[in-house]
Formats: structure tokens, C-alpha cells, sequence
């Protein structure tokens, strides 16, 4: 079960590799922040403050702190 688990995350990180997801000119987390905000209405608590602020090197460390969370799970299955 852990190893189908881990590597569902490692193909969904292959995937976001492969498609861009972590170009500097935009960050997919903030956009990904946005739409949920904006078109889905929902709101966190600290939604505001993000809101108030661009904070570009934050959100890009979001995507690679969610690629290389998705990528290590298999690494971690294999490494046990």
C-alpha cells in the first residue's frame, strides 16, 4: 500500500518536473492560492495577509518544497 502511495506522489512530481512547474516567472502555488480565493470563495486564515503581499521568493519556495515533497516519497520507501 505505501509503495502505490509513493508512487502516486513521485508520478504527479514527475509530471509538475516535466510541465513547467517550477518556472521563475510565475509561481503555480499563488495562482493555485488565487483560484481557490477568487473563483471558489474559499478562505483561509491568514488569506488577507497574503493577499496584501507579493511575497515572489515565498510562493517560489512553495513549489519546490511541494516538488520535492511529492519526489521523495518513493526515495523514502526505497531508503527504508
Amino acid at each position: 500500500m505505501s509503495l502505490m502511495l509513493g508512487f502516486g506522489f513521485f508520478t504527479a512530481g514527475i509530471i509538475k518536473l516535466l510541465c513547467g512547474w517550477l518556472n521563475p516567472c510565475h509561481s503555480m502555488v499563488y495562482s493555485y492560492f488565487l483560484k481557490f480565493f477568487y473563483i471558489y470563495g474559499l478562505e483561509g486564515i491568514l488569506s488577507n495577509v497574503f493577499l496584501q503581499r507579493n511575497w515572489l521568493p515565498f510562493w517560489e519556495l512553495q513549489d519546490w518544497m511541494t516538488l520535492f515533497l511529492e519526489m521523495g516519497f518513493l526515495v523514502a520507501i526505497f531508503g527504508l
